[in-house]
């Protein structure tokens, strides 16, 4: 069975948007009836063009690699495979890339590469094809509205988007998972392996959210100076929490911990990024990350976004490090800030 969340969450469930049932299936129709709609089609280039603008302006990733897109509604798929060519006729643009569009009807099953399928459903996905190349499912606006609990549907759908490209550009670092995997971590582990590993162990739920809560403070602390106490007095938690919990045969999930608030901690610094870009969601900071927080049911994402705005205040070439081949993770950067390491 494919495994989604290697390399990416599912952000669907990043974000508590679902209502954890499938979009009833459709009727079947005709592949001639199936033609990205300008609304649709409007909304993919604003996506791609605001995560450009987060990676122009911070992530400065480059080259970008551009991955297969499986966008679907309730009725047709719409795949979007990297074209060579930007001035072809009928090519897709946005960005400064160009696509190529293959339109389908799907009749209530998402076909992805490498031959699997899934329900339709509200939903969204990176994860590695059989040739290495990303690719990256998701759910077009039409279901967001008709599924997901926001205050503003489209706009939540555009956040999902930025969050899940960012993973397909963070291939090094689903490496680390893959290479722990072959060292023992369980093979279905995915970004909420912590959570659902130790949530329920005594004391360990207490911990996670008094070191997040410190991450938070620090990345609004009036003062850099207070900022740096704050981030130091999290690290200081996090360790000891750490050596109690990840001990003995379960001292691996140190190393997934740190790659998973890692790898989501990036995605969702951009998509709060897209967020209060005055091109993109123009939304205030203080409005913008209880939008994004969703509440914070999902730890990794809501302490990864925690860790990297504080280092986005405090260590602002953070990418260069992050992003790298052969990154570090979130917390060994942090900690060598606050020791001044790094």
């Amino acid at each position: 069975m494919f495994h989604r969340l290697t390399i990416a969450a599912v952000a669907a469930a990043v974000l508590s948007v679902t209502t954890g049932e499938a979009v009833a299936q459709a009727p079947a129709t005709t592949s001639a009836s199936c033609v990205l709609s300008a609304q649709d089609g409007d909304w993919t280039r604003h996506a791609l063009e605001g995560w450009g603008r987060v990676n122009e302006s911070r992530l400065q990733i480059a080259p970008v690699t551009l991955p297969t897109l499986v966008l679907f509604d309730q009725a047709c798929t719409h795949v979007f495979r990297p074209a060579a060519d930007s001035v072809a006729p009928g090519t897709f643009r946005a960005a400064g890339h160009a696509f190529e569009v293959a339109s389908s009807s799907h009749s209530g099953q998402i076909a992805i590469p490498g031959g699997d399928a899934f329900p339709v459903g509200l939903t969204s996905f990176a994860a590695p094809g059989a040739e290495g190349r990303m690719f990256f499912v998701m759910s077009l606006p039409s279901l967001w509205r008709a599924k997901a609990v926001a205050s503003n549907t489209d706009m939540l759908a555009t956040v999902v988007f930025v969050h899940e490209f960012t993973h397909t550009q963070s291939a090094s670092l689903g490496a680390r998972v893959d290479a722990l995997i072959a060292r023992g971590l369980p093979a279905e582990a995915d970004d909420d392996v912590i959570q659902s590993r130790f949530g329920d162990r005594p004391g360990f739920k207490a911990a996670y959210e008094a070191e997040r809560d410190l991450l938070f403070r620090a990345a609004t602390a009036s003062s850099l100076e207070d900022s740096r106490k704050d981030a130091a007095a999290a690290l200081r938690s996090i360790e000891r929490r750490r050596r109690t919990y990840f001990a003995g045969a379960d001292a691996i999930f140190a190393e997934a911990e740190a790659i998973f608030l890692t790898m989501e901690g990036i995605a969702q610094w951009a998509a709060y990024a897209w967020l209060i870009d005055p091109s993109g969601g123009s939304m205030a900071p203080a409005d913008a990350l209880p939008f994004l927080r969703r509440g914070g049911k999902r730890w990794s994402q809501d302490e990864g976004l925690a860790l990297l705005l504080v280092l986005d205040r405090l260590s602002p070439g953070w990418p260069a490090k992050l992003l790298a081949p052969e990154p570090i993770n979130a917390i060994e950067l942090a900690e060598g800030m606050v020791s001044g390491k790094r």
